[in-house]
Formats: structure tokens, sequence, C-alpha cells
């Protein structure tokens, strides 16, 4: 399994892991009351490049899914491809063997797996997934966060004051950041 190093640095260059809330529904009551209620959670893992034999390479060891991705707005621009994986048992299979690899995105990888291991221990009932424990929504909250802290360019590695730090020291640090037009995130003035 020489090729996991490779993949794990792809994964930490080009990859995405991301979590994403799946949608308000709305359930009438018996009294004629709507209760509006979020469906739930998904975790999305992605790889992008605009070389499709790199991500069919990957796909043939991994699995996963092969979207093309044309940008209309932009027509002198590259066809880019996203390898990605949306099923909890593939996101699991592919970034357990990857894990002692990964360096860059290996705390996001590490919380996913441990909510997976949480929410894929517990049989669903009569086809309906079991609520989200406290510790299932800690572990959300946390990628969350971990999500938010690399979705800016920071100017050094440093500065991404995700690795060992706590909750509310990376909380305190987005506060003190704004978007700018480009959706980066820029020190406040």
């Amino acid at each position: 399994m020489s090729y996991l190093p490779y993949i794990a640095g792809f994964m930490d260059g080009e990859g995405c892991l991301s979590v994403h809330q799946c949608g308000i529904a709305k359930k009438k009551l018996a009294n004629g009351i709507i209760r509006e209620y979020f469906k739930g959670w998904t975790i999305t893992v992605s790889m992008s490049n605009a070389n499709k034999e790199v991500l069919e390479f990957i796909q043939s060891k991994m699995g996963g899914t092969i979207y093309t991705n044309i940008d209309k707005r932009k027509p002198n621009h590259n066809i880019n491809y996203a390898l990605t994986f949306t099923k909890q048992e593939s996101i699991k299979n592919l970034l357990e063997p990857l894990l002692p690899f990964l360096i860059v995105k290996g705390k996001q990888a590490k919380i996913i797996l441990q909510y997976l291991n949480s929410r894929m221990s517990k049989n669903k009932k009569n086809g309906q997934a079991f609520p989200y424990t406290p510790k299932e929504m800690e572990l959300l909250k946390q990628l969350k966060i971990a999500q938010q802290v690399y979705s800016f360019k920071a100017k050094s590695f440093k500065e991404i004051p995700f690795s060992d730090r706590t909750e509310e020291k990376s909380l305190k640090f987005l506060k003190t950041r704004q978007r700018n037009n480009k959706g980066q995130f820029i020190p406040l003035n």
C-alpha cells in the first residue's frame, strides 16, 4: 500500500473535508401547528484537480465518484474534476488508512472518524436514524470550527489556530477576522 502516503499528500493539498446541515423539514402536527426541524448533518470529503487521471488512480484504490465541474461563466478556464465521498462507509474506508499520513487535515479526519464510529455503531430503527448524542454534536461543532479556520487564506501555516488550541481561542481568532469581497478572511481594522 505504498500509494497511501501519496494519496494523503494529495488530500492535504487538494482535499476538502466538510460538514453541512442537510436541510429544513416541515411537519404539520395534529393541532395544525407546523413545526420546522433540520433533518441532520452530512459529511463530504472531496479532492479536486484539473488532471482527471490522478483522480481516476485514487478512485481505483479508494472508491468514490468523479464529477466534472465546468464554470460556464469562465469559458477560458480548464475543466475541473472532483472525486467525492458522501456515504459514511466510503468516507471511513478512505480516511482510516490515510490518517497516519495526513498532516494538514489530520485533525479534521480524526474528528470525522470519531463521529462516524459513533453514528455507525447504532442500528437504524425502522429506517430512521437515532437522534444525535451530545458527543456527536460536540464532534460536529469541532469539525465546523476546523472547517471555518481552514477556509481563510492564512499568511503562514503557523497562523492557523486549530492544531492544538482550544475551541474558545479558535472562535476568538475568527471573530477578529472579516471576509473580503473574494470570501477570504482578513484582519479587522
